[in-house]
Protein backbone atom coordinates (compact mmCIF):
# COMPACT_ATOMS: atom_id res chain seq x y z
CA UNK A 1 0.00 0.00 0.00
CA UNK A 2 1.17 3.49 -1.03
CA UNK A 3 1.87 5.85 1.68
CA UNK A 4 1.39 9.34 0.63
CA UNK A 5 3.54 11.83 2.45
CA UNK A 6 3.58 15.89 2.46
CA UNK A 7 6.44 17.71 0.87
CA UNK A 8 7.49 20.91 -0.15
CA UNK A 9 10.27 22.06 -2.68
CA UNK A 10 11.86 24.86 -4.46
CA UNK A 11 11.01 25.07 -8.01
CA UNK A 12 13.34 27.21 -10.49
CA UNK A 13 11.24 29.27 -13.32
CA UNK A 14 13.05 27.40 -16.14
CA UNK A 15 11.76 25.32 -19.24
CA UNK A 16 13.58 22.40 -17.83
CA UNK A 17 13.25 22.47 -14.47
CA UNK A 18 9.74 23.04 -14.41
CA UNK A 19 8.56 20.65 -17.29
CA UNK A 20 10.83 18.15 -15.35
CA UNK A 21 8.67 18.75 -12.27
CA UNK A 22 5.29 18.47 -14.27
CA UNK A 23 6.51 15.52 -16.08
CA UNK A 24 7.61 13.52 -12.32
CA UNK A 25 4.53 14.58 -10.25
CA UNK A 26 2.29 12.52 -12.87
CA UNK A 27 4.51 9.40 -13.29
CA UNK A 28 5.01 9.36 -9.97
CA UNK A 29 0.98 10.03 -9.45
CA UNK A 30 1.61 12.69 -6.52
CA UNK A 31 -1.48 14.64 -5.42
CA UNK A 32 -2.90 18.03 -4.61
CA UNK A 33 -0.48 20.43 -5.66
CA UNK A 34 0.17 23.67 -4.27
CA UNK A 35 2.21 26.48 -5.32
CA UNK A 36 2.86 29.75 -3.21
CA UNK A 37 5.32 32.13 -5.47
CA UNK A 38 6.67 35.61 -5.05
CA UNK A 39 4.85 37.92 -7.30
CA UNK A 40 5.31 36.16 -10.42
CA UNK A 41 2.52 36.94 -12.59
CA UNK A 42 3.78 40.79 -11.73
CA UNK A 43 6.68 40.49 -14.08
CA UNK A 44 7.13 38.76 -17.85
CA UNK A 45 8.43 35.27 -18.65
CA UNK A 46 12.06 36.67 -19.40
CA UNK A 47 12.47 38.83 -15.97
CA UNK A 48 11.14 35.34 -13.62
CA UNK A 49 13.79 33.66 -15.65
CA UNK A 50 16.08 32.32 -12.70
CA UNK A 51 13.48 33.52 -9.68
CA UNK A 52 12.17 30.31 -7.84
CA UNK A 53 8.45 29.58 -6.62
CA UNK A 54 7.18 27.33 -3.55
CA UNK A 55 5.29 24.05 -4.21
CA UNK A 56 3.64 21.37 -1.58
CA UNK A 57 2.38 17.99 -2.66
CA UNK A 58 1.82 14.46 -1.55
CA UNK A 59 3.96 12.32 -3.12
CA UNK A 60 4.23 8.22 -2.19
CA UNK A 61 7.47 8.16 0.05
CA UNK A 62 8.94 5.23 -1.98
CA UNK A 63 8.81 7.46 -5.35
CA UNK A 64 11.03 10.42 -3.13
CA UNK A 65 14.49 9.24 -4.10
CA UNK A 66 13.16 9.20 -8.07
CA UNK A 67 12.14 12.34 -7.70
CA UNK A 68 14.68 14.09 -6.22
CA UNK A 69 17.36 12.85 -8.84
CA UNK A 70 15.06 13.27 -11.90
CA UNK A 71 13.74 16.70 -10.90
CA UNK A 72 17.38 17.52 -9.36
CA UNK A 73 15.35 18.78 -6.36
CA UNK A 74 15.69 18.69 -2.36
CA UNK A 75 12.04 17.50 -1.20
CA UNK A 76 11.61 19.15 2.47
CA UNK A 77 9.22 18.51 4.97
CA UNK A 78 6.12 21.29 5.29
CA UNK A 79 7.26 23.30 8.42
CA UNK A 80 4.74 22.40 11.33
CA UNK A 81 3.08 25.94 13.25
CA UNK A 82 2.48 25.30 16.17
CA UNK A 83 -0.36 27.40 18.52
CA UNK A 84 -0.01 27.55 22.16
Amino acid sequence: MNKYVCRTAKIKVSEKQMSDFLYWYMICKCKGLKTFNIGLNNYTRKQNSGNYFDVMFEIDEETIPVFESSVEVKLKEPIEIKTT
